[in-house]
């Protein structure tokens, strides 16, 4: 019985099969179609939620950090990017690629070499070979989930955490600067009246007029050292003292894939007398968490228990969501699962336009989505191919014979999607956007922990200048860090500080502590009313009476606690008070 179901089931084959005169099978095998392949609902192996640790002088601080870009999941940001690939491929719009239009598809490499640079040529060596891996369901042409599911290895390049290279050479310099010029009576400590004091510098030091001191304002010779002759000199800008302690490190790890070796570091930085376990008085967790780690309740934390705090939750889980423009990124806390407040929930601030600070005894987290303005929104890649103009208005591979030319040359057939000879500067610039497409795509978690200079305790906003009203919260902000004195600023209160900055890979690298000295500043007010944006041409966030066009009276009417700013909160009661009248 069972030989003959076997043999009906192959006599459809047996059918089509042609026999030799000895009565062997010839002719092709019989083709075998698989199951028409779905992708897997998954991320495609993009990560955007991770671990941050950060190893504070008192406290070891883990956050879990979700990623998104305009509010959406990163991995559909690199589907649509897929797909808008696909249908250039796709000719016939058929919604499949045929053998012939796979032939235009760019390896993986060549994509991964657009998301990195933003520009790539490189096509398959092996069309056929490609075509196989590319149809896995073996029906003779390739769906979009085949396609997506190909180009999965490429999707780990989308987003990266990545720890920033770049050091702030200035910071000891501009410190030693800035104390010097504070610190009027030598003691080499900064009281109240001293830092009140410092307000004065703005009629002195104030060379742009934009009632804000930079740091090349306030102290140029850290910058443009000078000769005694007053000749600029160049020189090497300063660096770090050796006799300084390292700044604790901050550690960035996928979400759920902290290493075990983590124990050892934890040990190494917080476990004060070397008995391989935590007391109380070393716990740099917090009570909740080191209660739940001290499983035999002696009162230590062993390394051995040690090894469940990669198990604990997060102390703190946050949203960094990117925006499209300036002003739209948000931070948020997320709740926890339990409904209870997080035990550092009262540490973290928002301070809007995308960015929050984490405090932490007399340390922060500085935390950031980050999106240009002004000058520094423009800083993607510029295409590499340029189209050649030429009296008819296209292109044919006879005008491209020079060797400035090669890439051209080789993408030709690719880029002319009417197969007609002809490249159009449509059809070029399609083609260019679809790889600048690539480009935006790539996301950076760069995170970094460094001591900050004096100025950027200062610069409570971080744009890089200081403000009267900043000048003036200085002395309350400063004793507030201060671990020594009560009475006085000294060196002390700047500890090492941690930063997380979340940007597109093209923008974020372009920002570094030093530039944030010397580069121009952005005067755009992008808050409050629309009268005070106007208004406020140093974009400072604070409308001055010498900003203000009208008289003395109605800036008064304005300004409620009438220190001489109008602030968006008083020029938003204002308005609302006007309304209200009307």
């Amino acid at each position: 019985m069972l030989r003959t179901i076997l043999l009906l089931l192959a006599l459809p084959a047996l059918a089509t099969a042609q026999t030799s005169p000895t009565g062997q099978l010839v002719g092709p095998a019989p083709r075998v179609v698989k199951p028409t392949f779905r992708l897997p609902e998954t991320d495609l192996g993009i990560v955007d939620t991770y671990d941050v640790l950060f190893f504070g002088e008192s406290r070891l601080v883990r956050l879990r950090v979700h990623l998104k870009a305009g509010g959406e999941p990163l991995s559909k940001r690199w589907t649509e990017q897929l797909r808008k690939y696909f249908d250039f491929l796709d000719r016939d719009n058929d919604g499949y690629l045929n053998r012939r239009e796979a032939e235009f598809a760019f390896s993986r490499d060549g994509v991964g070499q657009m998301l990195k640079s933003g520009f790539a040529y490189q096509r398959p060596d092996d069309a056929a070979k490609m075509f196989a891996e590319l149809d896995v369901d073996g029906d003779g042409r390739v769906s979009f989930d085949e396609f997506a599911a190909y180009y999965s290895p490429a999707a780990n390049r989308v987003i990266s955490a990545t720890p920033n290279p770049v050091r702030d050479t200035y910071a000891d310099g501009l410190t030693e600067e800035l104390f010097k010029l504070f610190d009027t009576n030598g003691d080499g400590k900064l009281s109240r009246a001293e830092l009140d004091a410092v307000e004065r510098l703005f009629a002195t030091h104030d060379a742009d007029e934009d009632e804000c001191l930079s740091a090349t304002e306030i102290a140029p010779n850290v910058f443009f050292p000078r000769r005694p002759s007053g000749e600029e000199m160049p020189r090497p800008p300063p660096t770090t003292p050796k006799d300084r302690p390292a700044a604790p490190p901050m550690m960035v790890f996928p979400a759920g894939a902290i290493p075990a070796s983590i124990v050892e570091t934890i040990l190494t930085r917080y476990d004060k007398d070397k008995n391989r376990s935590l007391s109380r008085s070393e716990n740099p967790f917090g009570d909740e968490t080191f209660r739940r780690l001290d499983r035999d309740g002696n009162g230590e934390v062993s390394a051995a228990e040690l090894v469940n705090w990669k198990k604990a939750p997060a102390d703190l889980e946050l949203d960094m969501t990117l925006g499209v423009k300036p002003g739209e990124g948000a931070i948020k806390l997320r709740p926890r699962p339990d409904g209870k407040p997080a035990a550092l929930a009262g540490s973290f601030r928002a301070a809007g336009d995308g960015r929050a600070v984490l405090t932490i005894a007399k340390q922060a987290i500085q935390l950031e989505c980050y999106t240009p303005r002004g000058i520094y929104s423009d800083t993607g890649r510029q295409p590499v191919l340029q189209f050649p103009m030429t009296k008819s208005g296209y292109v044919t591979e006879h005008d491209i014979a020079g060797p400035q030319y090669q890439s051209l040359r080789i993408l030709f057939d690719m880029i002319d999607r009417d197969a007609d000879g002809k490249l159009s500067k449509a059809e070029f610039d399609a083609f260019i956007n679809l790889q600048m497409g690539f480009t935006r795509l790539p996301l950076s978690l760069v995170y970094s922990a460094q001591t900050p200079s004096l100025f950027q305790l200062i610069d409570e906003n971080g744009d890089g200048r200081l403000s009267v009203r900043e000048v003036r919260s200085a002395w309350s902000r400063l004793i507030g860090l201060e671990p020594v004195e009560t009475e006085y600023v000294t060196r002390a209160a700047l500890q090492p500080q941690g930063a997380l900055r979340f940007g597109r890979t093209t923008e974020v690298f372009t920002f570094t502590p030093t530039n944030t000295y010397t580069r121009p500043p952005v005067r755009q007010a992008t808050k409050g009313p629309v009268w005070f944006r106007k208004f406020d041409r140093n974009g400072d966030g604070e409308v001055s009476r010498s900003e203000f066009p009208g008289t003395r009276e109605q800036f008064d009417q304005i300004d409620a606690n009438r220190d001489g700013y109008i602030t968006i909160e008083e020029a938003e009661a204002y308005d609302k008070k006007v309304r209200v009248k009307k």
